[in-house]
């Protein structure tokens, strides 16, 4: 079983968007899709996998911290009702940056793999790279999507 989480950054460019949205569609398909509510790549990610693979379960998991809350509606319309959605409600464990981290611990739980956008192959500070090095300290095997592979973003 493959349950596929994503994590990248939370504003694109409409080049990187177009970019993220050809490397997504390209992956093998998915049992489970997993991610994490917020602006930019997990909205993405989420609905582009919602059209692609209208079969898989498709998981978000909300932060006690802020988030895209428009998703709802978004995943709703992409999934049509054809397949399973489920919302996991991240409790509260703190400061927002705590409550970010607990909800990309829950959304690593359990993954086969994390496919990971990113702005550098390098340490940013950034969620991205904190989903990444949870990840790696899980040994989830992490796939990384550098946007500046040579390409004019």
């Amino acid at each position: 079983m493959v349950i596929r989480a994503f994590t990248g950054p939370s504003k694109l460019t409409s080049a990187q968007t177009v970019w993220a949205i050809q490397q997504i569609n390209a992956l093998e398909p998915a049992d489970e899709v997993r991610t994490g509510c917020a602006l930019g790549l997990d909205t993405l990610a989420a609905t582009t996998c919602a059209h692609k693979l209208p079969s898989a379960r498709h998981v978000l998991f909300v932060p006690a911290a802020p988030y895209d809350q428009r998703i709802f509606r978004k995943m709703y319309i992409a999934l049509n009702q054809s397949s399973e959605f489920t919302v996991v409600k991240v409790p509260s464990v703190g400061l927002n940056p705590e409550n970010y981290r607990a909800r990309n611990q829950m959304m690593l739980q359990d993954a086969t793999e994390l496919c990971a956008f990113v702005h550098s192959d390098k340490f940013y500070r950034s969620g991205e790279w904190m989903t990444i090095n949870l990840a790696k300290k899980d040994k989830v095997p992490v796939h990384l999507f550098v946007f500046s592979n040579g390409e004019e973003f």
